[in-house]
């Protein structure tokens, strides 16, 4: 029996490695299906959202950063080309003024000239206007230290009812204290189409769709920071997702998004090379998503999440399988256990009873050896008295 337990003990050992990792695979299982369905559950959506919607306006940033960075390096080179003017500009004075005190001149008249103020190019106003088009433009020149003022241009284009609006201004004087590029724009009930998965987000984050206020505003400097903001209000809106696997749990969640008519979003975005990039996203979707799956899904989630679960549970029955026969083994454990123990039990009752057998035996010889002695005694006694 020892020897047969000995070598179970083994078995039993291995046997409990392998119902751990079978323990550990169907909770990791488990774990998969609630990720996969957690954008029906309120609580998790407005992470899983909030999350895909930042990595969508990160992908953004970095798509329109090279036109950005374009617009900073002609703004640099020109106020690089305006310092170098200045700096001339200086030299002469500087050259003059020493002229004047080592030489001497003749009698005669003074002449002054007036300081150069007209750059080699200038276009000091334009307006021009089209059909729905207008722009505005002052002080466009080669040489914003002549001129003193920095470049500034505006415009609108009217479309049916879209109305656009843009500014920009580009100072590159010396010494200015003002930003290098400051740009504005704002636009009105035009179509706006936002399909965030196409940035590398999640395929049922939803695709917005409708008519869009827009507004956002910019500021960069020679050393390519920047820092702006941009707001977006869509009503009305059509929102539409993804396929999430399961049919019921795909009707509820594109009936949860037919029902939101609005977006409201929000953006902070800035860059410099000391506290890289910086996006802070405010948007009103994800208490919107919330509320609506809670409306729409509150008698239904619990079956859609059974169901989904069954058919994982079926994917699994293998492991259940052998839950129940590691259960058996167990059972058979026990058993064994069990007779070992009833084995031990008479094992100490024959040891008490053998010990009860020698000492009745002993107390028997001893009391043999003393009738005998007894009896000798007597006949030993008799034979005096005759």
């Amino acid at each position: 029996m020892e020897t047969t337990l000995s070598s179970f003990e083994g078995d039993q050992k291995k046997i409990k490695q392998l119902q751990k990792k079978l323990e550990d695979s169907i909770a990791s299982d488990k774990n998969l299906l609630s990720a996969q369905v957690s954008i029906l559950d309120p609580k998790k959506a407005k992470s899983a959202l909030n999350d895909s919607i930042n990595q969508a306006g990160y992908a953004l940033l970095g798509q329109y950063y090279p036109y950005l960075k374009d617009l900073i390096s002609y703004a640099s080179s020109m106020k690089a080309s305006g310092g170098n003017a200045k700096e001339k500009e200086d030299a002469n004075k500087k050259a003059v003024e020493k002229a004047k005190k080592e030489s001497k001149r003749f009698a005669g008249r003074y002449v002054y000239w007036k300081k150069d103020t007209v750059p080699k190019l200038l276009v000091e106003k334009v307006h021009g206007s089209g059909s729905g088009i207008e722009l505005f433009a002052t002080n466009i020149s080669s040489d914003m230290n002549k001129r003193g003022e920095p470049w500034i241009v505006k415009g609108s284009v009217k479309k049916s009812q879209c109305v656009h609006n843009a500014n920009l201004t580009v100072d590159a004087r010396t010494g200015t204290k003002a930003h290098l590029v400051e740009a504005g724009y704002s636009g009105s009930n035009f179509p706006l189409s936002l399909d965030l998965s196409k940035k590398g987000a999640s395929d049922v984050i939803p695709k917005f769709e409708g008519k869009s206020n827009v507004s956002a505003s910019i500021v960069a400097d020679s050393d390519f920071s920047f820092s702006g903001n941009a707001k977006l209000n869509m009503n009305p809106a059509a929102v539409t997702g993804g396929e999430l696997g399961s049919e019921t749990a795909t009707r509820i969640y594109t009936t949860a998004l037919k029902s939101i008519k609005s977006l409201n979003l929000g953006a902070g975005f800035s860059f410099s090379e000391k506290s890289g990039v910086g996006l802070k996203l405010d948007t009103n979707f994800d208490t919107l998503l919330a509320d609506a799956i809670s409306s729409v899904a509150n008698a239904e989630f619990e079956n859609v999440k059974k169901d989904v679960a069954a058919k994982l549970n079926e994917q699994i029955a293998s492991s259940e399988t052998a839950k129940k026969y590691i259960s058996q083994f167990g059972d058979i454990s026990a058993k064994l256990d069990g007779q070992k123990n009833s084995f031990d039990s008479i094992s100490k009752q024959l040891s008490q009873k053998q010990s009860e057998l020698k000492k009745k035996t002993g107390d028997a010889a001893k009391n043999k050896a003393s009738q005998a002695a007894s009896n000798a005694a007597s006949s030993f006694l008799k034979g005096l008295k005759k």
